[in-house]
């Protein structure tokens, strides 16, 4: 039936749109076909409707041409449209068809935004200034006043006198007539609340607040830069970084890192645009951009222009927050990472810990600028670039000045009047960051000349030092006022502070005009300037998480993304600069408990410290959270500041058990937790007795013996409960595995069999008292054991199962009753002759050569690679012009997979041309590993976020040992059949890398006896335990379903009971039906 359609898509999605007009034309065409109208009017409409429709947009290249490749197709629908009007049935059926097409089109443009997204700052449409004028005389006669000012009328406008609402009419300049309950007296105060919405006024606010700041040293003649300049140029390190031409794929790399939806600048070019443009003109692009930075071309308008756009701050929407400038994505400039904020007060908390347990005085100051970006003046920053180690690409435009014009899209799309800024460098211009770095380097060496003895640091505006005597402190304090004074730039009197961790240090200090703190929490830092311990304002952080548990509970989302949103929304909040800060089991608890009642998954018997320990995320728990983010803390900032790793060696050998506030003994905290030892830092001992070197261990391996640990500890905080006493550690591989076969109602019951709840009526007899815990056809214990070994009434879901039923038994407790497997017993040992294993990457069985390129094929090979706790790898290293096997070998270490394979077999194979300096080709079959080396040989710094970063520095090392030149790395399809291979050399690459991968198998298998025998063991281990895990699941999931019918069928028999009851007025009043009152159940 043809009804009334509406769209349910409430975004304005214009191809949904277009889709949706079409549609409501095929609807009016039926209609009027329906009607069958002869008149010439109604004839031409419907020709008219039949034109529209073939011509509609929205469709590829055309309706007709759309109609014959559209997704949907209905049984009957005409195959072809054709320009003539159809008849009836036809037109009918095309709507039909047309109507499945577009409810599938906007079901799929609707999923998007399932999901919302956070909040943004809303622009700027509005602005309501306050204003106050003084009264300087009254005349009473006429009710007239004169103010100190001119009245400003734009906008709308509320009046007040001392708190008495006025009106005001006649106004000349600074005289007007006010309409005033009570007697007007000179001194008083009119008070005007004024609201301009017009985008002109608007505009011009906002370009009279910025103005003076944007041409602050517009005029040469009235700023002194001589003092600073010179400093510059006497001090500041000489050298010159020398940056390449921007190549294309650093371009497109660089444009990846955007969000999809950033924001374009004035020249138009968007994101999606830069990366879809033609490599072409992509080249001509980069091209021209090098020729900006060789001095050769001037900088295009386009990109000194920039669109700064004001928005709300979400916290205090009646404040107009911090403007940003949108500019050009077009050219070259650093960005600072978000991640060294933790550098700078792990450094600081580092030093005031270690002086607190030396006993030995530490004093210190931190102060703030006012808008530093947009204060920092051009001509010394641009001089200091010039003159010392800045890469002249990156300075040039340092120093100059350009265009920014103000504009706000919520207001009609209206862009103001041009600003020309002599002044600062807006938030959101890529020279912003390069200005900043510059004139930090200045700050330090300025710090280092003047105040050798206070130790500097310092992150975007703010600047930080600390001394041993509180004299040097307040030296350096003077130093930065001076360097600031230099500059230009303003301090921020509410954000500076000093501090020292010692009492008469305190009180000397209380002379400066500065407050003196003992605690405070900054740059995302807990800081406690003392022996004691403080996280009030860590405390406050997790209570304040109440509204978003609240939100929690109330979303409808689906339990996999509520759980996701713990470790990237809540605990980030919660927990953030928790490496350095104490917090209580208490604390910790509390979150767990609070997160499982916004979840909705808190059941009788259920430990919440289970429930977000066994999730695909194990972060879902914030003591995991916790624990992974110290380590990975710590880590990252040992490997970027050597210091940090020298004072805590320090620590270790003052260490005493002493508690204190900082990163150290966070660090014993974590690691106590884990089961874990810490020796000389950075090498720490498991839970299961192996050496580690934190700071050279595999990222992923760190993480697996994180995640081991913590079910360690998992476990053994369980063991109090008589189904889990013989739970000493959960199996880390067999946890999840089979989850990903299950429907979601079987995977709930799983998890909730895991995380403890009480199933059965013997176990929930002890709260409910309602229960009398037997089984209602046996009289016995209604417990585990008796509902899937013993009771009759279900001896045919137990069929298929007995087997497992026959060994109940002999099997762990915590298997049977909450499919939880304890550890495999042959791991630990299997792991300790991995770790032992000999590294043969440069163990060669021959280095001859042919006589012209040597082609090398490398090969991995990795065996039960489903279970990574498991898994063995090993890889092959060939040389195809002699067929001689050059190396092959297992791999060495814990992480045993294909990648690590494949980059040995690199490793191996880059080493053997550096010691042949011979002209080569490396064919690998690994893409990944290709185009990282790729990257090498082209002299790109690798980044340290790659996967197995351990083996890449390594080959680094060995790349920069050969001429570049001389060796290439290629891909090659991996298992390629030689029968269906099209040429010679597909024929030639199938065959070596067939071979390379034999070598590779062969090397791989190729282990000791005792090793082989010992990894046997371990398998059969898994293999059995898996195999029981998924029939006891099945036999629980089995029972659940029964009784999950009987429980149907007992409602339904009830309620038909009841209503026979209610029909014969003889219900009583405790079996009232769900939703009848009293009144509504007794007769009248």
């Amino acid at each position: 039936e043809v009804g009334c359609l509406g769209v349910s898509l409430d975004v304005g999605v214009a191809e949904v749109n277009r889709w949706y007009r079409q549609l409501r034309r095929l609807q009016s065409l039926c209609h009027a076909i329906r009607a069958n109208k002869q008149t010439p009017a109604a004839c031409a409409y419907r020709l008219q409707l039949w034109t529209s429709i073939l011509r509609a947009p929205g469709f590829y290249r055309n309706f007709p041409t759309w109609w014959e490749t559209r997704p949907i197709q209905l049984q009957g629908s005409p195959g072809s449209i054709f320009a003539a009007l159809p008849h009836s049935p036809t037109v009918e059926l095309i709507f039909l068809d047309f109507r499945e097409n577009y409810r599938s089109f906007e079901a799929w443009s609707i999923k998007p935004h399932a999901i919302p997204a956070a909040p943004k700052p809303d622009q700027v449409d509005s602005l309501t200034i306050r204003r106050s004028y003084t009264i300087l005389a009254v005349d009473s006669d006429s009710q007239q006043i004169h103010l100190d000012a001119p009245l400003d009328l734009r906008g709308c406008s509320t009046w007040t006198i001392d708190g008495v609402s006025a009106s005001i009419c006649n106004p000349d300049g600074a005289v007007c007539t006010v309409d005033l309950p009570c007697d007007l007296a000179p001194e008083s105060e009119l008070e005007q609340c004024q609201v301009l919405a017009s985008c002109t006024d608007v505009q011009h606010e906002f370009e009279t607040l910025w103005a003076a700041r944007w041409g602050k040293h517009a005029n040469p003649a009235e700023c002194d830069w001589t003092r600073i300049c010179q400093f510059a140029r006497a001090f500041l390190p000489r050298g010159r970084l020398e940056m390449a031409p921007i190549s294309y794929e650093q371009w497109r790399t660089a444009l990846k890192r955007y969000k999809p939806r950033a924001a374009r600048g004035p020249d138009g070019f968007s994101r999606k645009d830069l990366l879809r443009m033609p490599r072409e003109r992509t080249q001509e692009l980069l091209d021209f951009l090098n020729s900006i930075e060789r001095g050769h071309s001037g900088w295009p308008e386009q990109l000194l222009t920039g669109l700064v756009l004001a928005h709300e701050k979400l916290m205090a929407f009646s404040h107009t927050g911090p403007s940003a400038c949108s500019v050009s994505y077009i050219g070259r400039g650093p960005a600072y990472a978000l991640d060294r904020v933790a550098e700078l007060w792990m450094l600081l908390e580092a030093s005031i810990e270690l002086s607190c347990q030396g006993g030995s005085t530490r004093s210190g100051f931190s102060m703030d600028i006012v808008k530093c970006f947009n204060n920092l003046p051009r001509a010394p920053v641009g001089l200091a670039s010039n003159a010392s180690w800045v890469c002249r690409k990156l300075c040039c435009g340092l120093g100059s000045p350009f265009c920014l014009a103000f504009g706000d899209a919520v207001i009609r799309s209206s862009v103001g009047r041009p600003l020309l800024s002599t002044s600062g460098y807006p938030e959101g211009c890529p020279l912003s960051t390069v200005a900043m770095v510059v004139t930090g380097c200045m700050f330090h060496q300025y710090m280092e000349q003047f105040t050798p003895s206070v130790q500097s640091l310092s992150y975007v505006d703010n600047f930080v030092g600390h001394a041993v005597q509180a004299g040097q402190a307040v030296a350096g304090l003077n130093a930065a006022i001076c360097f600031c004074d230099a500059m230009g730039l303003e301090i921020d009197p509410a954000k500076t502070y000093v501090w020292s961790n010692n009492a008469p240090d305190r009180r000397a200090l209380t002379a400066l005009q500065f407050p003196v703190l003992d605690a405070v929490r900054e740059l995302g830092g807990y800081f406690s300037f003392g022996r004691s311990a403080r996280n009030q304002a860590l405390q406050q952080r997790c209570r304040d998480l109440e509204p978003l548990f609240a939100a929690l509970k109330r979303s409808s989302s689906p339990l996999a993304l509520k759980l996701l949103s713990l470790p990237t929304k809540l605990w980030p909040r919660a927990l953030h600069g928790v490496a350095g800060c104490p917090v209580s089991l208490q604390l910790l608890a509390a979150l767990r408990s609070d997160a499982v009642k916004a979840l909705r998954v808190q059941v009788g018997g259920a430990s919440a410290l289970l429930r977000l320990s066994i999730n695909e995320r194990m972060d879902c728990d914030p003591g995991f959270y916790q624990a992974w983010h110290v380590l990975g803390t710590t880590r990252r900032v040992c490997l970027k500041q050597p210091e940090m790793l020298t004072m805590w060696r320090l620590y270790c050998q003052r260490y005493d058990g002493s508690r204190l506030h900082g990163p150290f003994t966070k660090f014993f905290e974590v690691i106590g937790v884990l089961g874990w030892t810490l020796e000389a830092p950075p090498m720490f001992t498991d839970h299961e007795n192996l050496r580690h070197d934190l700071l050279r261990i595999p990222v992923p391996l760190l993480r697996r013996l994180v995640e081991a640990a913590w079910l360690q500890h998992v476990a053994l905080a369980h063991r109090h409960r008589q189904t889990m006493r013989d739970l000493m550690c959960i199996d880390q591989d067999l946890l999840r595995q089979g989850r990903a076969n299950l429907c979601p109602l079987d995977l709930a019951r799983q998890v909730a069999l895991q995380s403890g709840s009480f199933v059965f009526g013997h176990a929930q007899s002890k709260f409910d008292p309602q229960q009398d815990g037997l089984c209602v056809q046996c009289g016995v214990a209604d417990n585990a054991r008796h509902r899937l070994c013993v009771c009759p009434q279900y001896a045919h879901e137990r069929r298929p199962f007995q087997w497992v039923c026959d060994r109940w038994d002999e099997l762990p407790d915590c298997l049977t009753h909450h499919l939880l497997v304890p550890a495999n017993p042959h791991g630990p040992e299997l792991r300790r002759q991995l770790q032992v294993c000999q590294d043969q990457c440069f163990q060669y069985y021959s280095y001859g050569c042919a006589p012209d390129t040597q082609h090398l094929f490398t090969d991995g090979s990795c065996l039960h690679s489903r279970v990574p706790g498991l898994a063995l790898a090993g890889w092959g290293l060939v040389h195809s012009s002699t067929g001689l096997v050059l190396a092959c070998g297992p791999v060495c270490g814990l992480l045993q997979s294909a990648p690590r394979a494949e980059l040995c077999a690199m490793l191996s194979a880059v080493r053997w041309v550096a010691v042949v300096q011979r002209n080569a080709v490396i064919w690998s079959d690994a893409l990944h590993v290709v185009d990282t080396m790729q990257q090498l040989l082209r002299g790109d710094v690798l980044t340290g976020s790659l996967e197995n970063s351990d083996l890449w520095e390594r080959i680094a090392e060995e790349v920069a040992r050969l001429d570049s030149t001389c060796l290439r790395v290629l891909h090659t399809p991996s298992h390629l059949d030689p029968v269906l291979c099209d040429s010679p050399m597909e024929e030639w690459l199938a065959k070596w890398n067939d071979h390379a991968d034999t070598v590779a198998v062969s090397a791989n298998t190729n282990r000791p006896q005792a090793f082989v025998e010992l990894h046997a063991r371990a398998m059969e281990y898994h293999e059995d335990m898996a195999r029981v895990q998924q029939a006891l699941r099945g036999l629980y999931c089995a029972l659940a379903a029964r009784t999950a019918s009987e429980d149907r069928r007992a409602r339904a028999v009830h309620e038909e009971e009841c209503q026979d009851m209610m029909e014969r007025d003889e219900l009583p009043v405790d079996e009232l039906p769900a939703g009848m009152s009293l009144i509504e159940a007794l007769p009248i």
